[in-house]
Parts: C-alpha cells; sequence; structure tokens
C-alpha cells in the first residue's frame, strides 16, 4: 500500500510535506492542514505522519500526536528514537507509568540511550522519587563511559539535587564535576545556561537555589573577552538578594501597608510598566495618608 500510495501522489506528498516543514515553526496550524492532506493521499507513508505528529507536540495537542507516534512505533519497531517520542508525548499527558513502560522498551533497544535516560529521570522527579531519578542520571552520565561536555545538562540536575539536599560536601563534589567539563570556549554557554535556570526557580519562587546556582556560576571562569557577562552575575545575585529582603519586609508587622504594597510593586511584581506605575502611585498615596494619619 505504501508503495502504491508513493507512486500515485508521492509527488504531491513531497510537495505537502516540504511546505509544512517549512511552515511549522511559524505558521503550526498551516503545517497541519498540509499534513493532514498529504496524510489523507498517503495514510501509509510514515513521512507525513512523523512531522504531523511532531506539530501537534507543539502547540499542545499531546493526544492525537499519541496516535500518530503509536502508528509509526507499529511500522518501524525497533526504531528507538520513535519510541522516546512516544515516551514524552506520554510524559506530557502526566500519564507517568505509561511514559515509564514505553520507555523501558525504547532502553530494551538501547541500553545506554542518553536521552531516554535523562526522560526517565523527568518521570521519577515527577513522581519525587529522587533515589531513581538520580540513578537514571548517573546512567545517563555513564552510559558511553566518559563524562564530557555531552553530559552537561545531565550532571547540572545530578547538582540540583544535592543543593536541595543542603548537603555542602555533596554539593561542593557535584560542583566540581559539572565544571570539570566546562571547557574555556564553553565556559560563556554554560554560564548562560546556569544563570537561565536560576531565573526560571527564581520565577517559581526558589530563591534559595536560584541564589545558589549563581555562586556556583560565579565559580567558572570567562575570562577578559566575557566581562559583560561576568559582571553580569553579580548584579543577578543582588537582585535577587533584594527580592529576598522584600519578601521579609512585606512580613513584618511592623510596616505599614501603603510601605508593604510599595515594596511588593517595586521588588516583585512584573507585568506591564503602565499597571506596575499605577499601583505604585496608589502604595505612595497610601503611604501619605498613612503618615499624616500617624506622623
Amino acid at each position: 500500500a505504501e508503495y502504491d500510495q508513493a507512486r500515485a501522489n508521492g509527488r504531491r506528498v513531497t510537495v505537502l510535506v516540504d511546505q509544512a516543514a517549512l511552515a511549522a515553526e511559524k505558521d503550526p496550524q498551516k503545517a497541519m492542514v498540509l499534513l493532514k492532506s498529504a496524510v489523507t493521499l498517503a495514510p501509509d507513508m510514515p513521512r507525513p505522519r512523523a512531522l504531523l505528529a511532531h506539530v501537534l507536540m507543539r502547540i499542545g495537542e499531546f493526544e492525537v500526536a499519541e496516535r500518530q507516534y503509536r502508528w509509526l512505533v507499529r511500522y518501524a519497531p525497533q526504531d528507538e528514537m520513535i519510541r522516546l517520542r512516544l515516551s514524552r508525548c506520554i510524559f506530557r499527558q502526566g500519564r507517568l507509568a505509561d511514559a515509564e513502560a514505553e520507555l523501558r522498551e525504547t532502553l530494551k533497544l538501547n541500553p545506554g540511550y542518553h536521552d531516554a535516560l535523562t526522560l526517565l529521570s523527568e518521570i521519577y522527579e515527577a513522581g519525587h522519587l529522587q533515589h531513581a531519578q538520580e540513578e537514571a542520571l548517573e546512567r545517563a552520565v555513564l552510559n558511553d563511559g566518559k563524562v564530557n561536555w555531552a553530559d552537561f545538562d545531565a550532571l547540572t540536575r545530578l547538582f540540583l539535587l544535592q543543593l536541595e539536599r543542603h548537603d555542602g560536601e555533596a554539593v561542593q563534589q557535584a560542583s566540581e564535576r559539572l565544571r570539570s567539563v566546562i571547557s574555556t570556549e564553553r565556559a560563556p554557554e554554560a554560564v548562560q545556561k546556569l544563570s537561565a535556570l536560576a531565573e526560571d526557580h527564581r520565577k517559581e519562587g526558589k530563591l534559595g537555589l536560584a541564589t545558589n546556582l549563581l555562586k556556583h556560576a560565579a565559580l567558572i571562569p570567562l575570562g577578559e573577552e566575557n566581562a559583560e557577562l561576568a559582571e553580569a552575575l553579580p548584579q543577578q545575585q543582588a537582585r535577587l538578594e533584594r527580592i529576598a529582603e522584600a519578601k521579609t519586609l512585606i512580613c513584618d508587622t511592623l510596616l505599614g501597608s501603603g510601605l508593604k504594597a510599595l515594596i511588593q510593586t517595586f521588588y516583585l511584581e512584573e507585568g506591564k510598566d503602565a499597571i506596575r506605575q499605577s499601583r505604585m502611585q496608589a502604595a505612595l498615596d497610601r503611604i501619605k495618608q498613612e503618615t499624616e494619619f500617624d506622623p
């Protein structure tokens, strides 16, 4: 059937898929329309379905994407990459046990598959199984018998686990292990990654974790050519310290409501400048009223 469809509509399907590939990033809805047409013309050809599943994942249609991935797994049961993508699709739906079971099948095909092992660690993290998460990450790091830059993300996650446990010696060892894979050329990229990760944790309210990440990122030598990046780290750390102080202050019973509102708006709220300015002015007006009432 695949052969017949390729002979009858292969050229047209190729054009549709190529157009969809170009549109996938900027206009996924258009890509979907093109790919659905391609699948209708050639339902037994794998390429349109593979790209359709990818586009569906991008727009969050995980259940529909899963159907495409399951078709692809039946088509190519030994394809470890397709199985990994199916596992990720199931994981995005919150079905941790099903995603883990599919990953087990993937790892039977390739026991050292780095991406499968890191996804397995994410599943364990979501299930709050720290020991199993750590084991999976260690397997990912040691999958090829050497520790290098390719293991940076897995080593970063192992480092975060130690930070969360507050084990000083283990943190130091994990930090040194992480820094050991960072070459001079990779140093700016490593610092930027850790800085972005710190900002993510800051947004989640994990100020201590974010501050510690920046502290260890500052230990990575950057050189004079990256002076701007090196200067940004202490500024980011100082900002986190101010946020931490602001969180403490707004819980202080001695502060008036106006000052608390001002601190909350200035240091802790994010949003459009016009809205923040309006709230700050309201806080200042309240401070003025409170001061007039009780100098």
